[in-house]
């Protein structure tokens, strides 16, 4: 028996039906549908341009839930509570164009609710004048925050109102906006810039718009009279924020660079390395691991040790058991199986008492590290990361984490406003993968950068001369005075030598 063809009416009514409308959708509004409703992170973060469809594409998805779910609950929430009429209205009038009669959800003004004869509600309420209590309570599936760049706020409408309604049904979490105007908005810096951290970030700019074509985007750029430059441009359309740089600690680091700089490496054969901490009571405390490449004039942060944290203590022999595994697992020598000693072990000088205790106790040698004129110290550090003179490897993951959500504290307002006061204290990921953190890698590699010797040379007197017939081998005092090694090495070139 042949299979009836539907009719386009009939097609989209069964779309209605098994509850997809993605095709309504055209290019990246379907990856940002997919990111909704398909996706497994319970926390969506989306960073996009104007005229992408925000609001239509948050607005649709939640329409799917409801359809798709009997009795499932979307809590929406707008920045005004006018948002509703002059935003949402339309919206979903355009949505509901075609949908099957019986499947149409009634709108209950009053209420701000939009129930579906499937018992589903929309439920809809602004952040202004506290209309958002108007939504509290009980549970979600689902739950938006529109334009959350522009959100008074909005740690709390998050924390405080939607989130727990998610708990107890695995529900999931959308913030979707244009950047904020001020990149100190919580949109931004507690949401944007651990999802990039977390390499979770959604991003979509007026060039991923597949309404635009090359002449309207060209259009959009002439309005603006700094054109592509334009602070106002790059923020509505680029998504990019020219004042953000200014609060990061370290710039330098896009993803782009972090593409180059965090990698595998292999030790070189001669290295001096050093051991770089900043200890803490009860917030983390991050040790890391380094050498000097001499040849290649790069410092390689080769691991990390990272305890406490979350307001849990350590003690003295937790600190002195890390270094000493992580020193024993990768400063031994592969040729001679000897450990060799750090050049230089620094701290944070504020630990006196635990740098006495490390020596007498467990005989582990630290420095307090000098810590004036931090600025130029940390613009060092800067500049190596942008020419590729520190590379990380890829095991540091919570120096990675802490380098990208590394924040200046700015006073918001009176007379100091605009005064850096340190670093912003940074909440842990959203997976509870990394703690929160005051910078404390960060400080760690600063510590490192300003206390390496960068003009030791660690390659004996001889190293590169040719010694022998036909045999390549490295000579000099250090070479004689380690029988070991020159054993070594001379079995191996005349083994090679032997073959040819």
């Amino acid at each position: 028996m042949t299979q009836k063809k539907l009719t386009k009416k009939q097609a989209i009514a069964k779309l209605w039906e098994i509850g997809n409308l993605s095709y309504k959708l055209l290019g990246v509004q379907k990856e940002m549908r997919e990111a909704i409703i398909e996706g497994s992170d319970k926390r969506v973060t989306i960073l996009a341009s104007r005229r992408t469809g925000k609001s239509y594409i948050m607005i649709l998805s939640a329409v799917e839930v409801c359809n798709k779910n009997p009795g499932a609950i979307v809590k929406y929430v707008c920045p005004k509570q006018k948002m509703v009429k002059t935003i949402v209205r339309p919206i979903m009038r355009d949505i509901l164009k075609d949908c099957p009669p019986t499947m149409k959800p009634e709108e209950l003004v009053a209420e701000g609710v939009y129930r579906f004869p499937n018992g589903s509600e929309i439920q809809f309420a602004g952040s202004d004048n506290g209309n958002i209590e108007n939504i509290r309570g009980g549970f979600a599936n689902l739950c938006i925050l529109d334009e959350a760049g522009f959100i008074s706020d909005l740690n709390y409408a998050y924390h405080s109102v939607l989130s727990p309604t998610t708990r107890t049904v695995g529900g999931k979490i959308v913030l979707a906006s244009t950047p904020s105007r001020d990149p100190n908005h919580e949109f931004m810096s507690d949401f944007v810039t651990q999802a990039r951290a977390e390499g979770k970030l959604k991003k979509f700019t007026i060039y991923d718009n597949p309404m635009f074509t090359p002449e309207v985007i060209q259009e959009i750029i002439d309005d603006y009279p700094m054109g592509v430059e334009d602070p106002q441009f790059r923020r509505e359309y680029l998504c990019e924020t020219t004042s953000e740089s200014e609060i990061m600690v370290l710039p330098e680091f896009t993803d782009e660079l972090a593409k180059d700089i965090v990698k595998h490496t292999e030790l070189p054969t001669f290295y001096d390395f050093y051991v770089s901490g900043d200890p803490a009571a009860t917030d983390l405390t991050v040790i890391l691991f380094a050498y000097y490449d001499f040849i290649n004039a790069q410092l390689v942060i080769y691991d990390e040790l990272v305890q406490g944290g979350d307001g849990h203590s350590i003690t003295t022999q937790d600190i002195a058991d890390g270094i000493m595994r992580k020193e024993r697992i990768h400063f031994t020598s592969q040729l001679t199986g000897e450990r060799q000693k750090p050049y230089l072990r620094i701290m944070d000088n504020n630990n006196k008492i635990l740098i006495n205790d490390l020596l007498s106790d467990h005989g582990l040698s630290f420095i307090g590290t000098e810590k004036r004129d931090k600025e130029s110290h940390i613009n060092k550090v800067r500049m190596m990361l942008k020419q590729g003179k520190i590379v990380i490897h890829p095991r540091c993951k919570t120096l990675v984490y802490h380098i990208k959500t590394a924040k200046w504290h700015r006073v918001r307002s009176g007379p100091n406003a605009g005064d850096v006061r340190g670093y912003q204290r940074v909440k842990g990921s959203s997976d509870g993968t990394f703690k929160a953190h005051h910078c404390d890698a960060v400080d760690a590699m600063i510590y490192l950068v300003r206390n390496v010797d960068f003009n030791k040379n660690p390659y004996p007197d001889g190293h590169f001369d040719m010694k022998g017939e036909s045999i390549h081998f490295p000579g000099g005092k250090a070479f004689q005075q380690n029988q070991k090694l020159a054993e070594f090495m001379g079995t191996v070139m005349n083994a090679f030598k032997k073959k040819k």
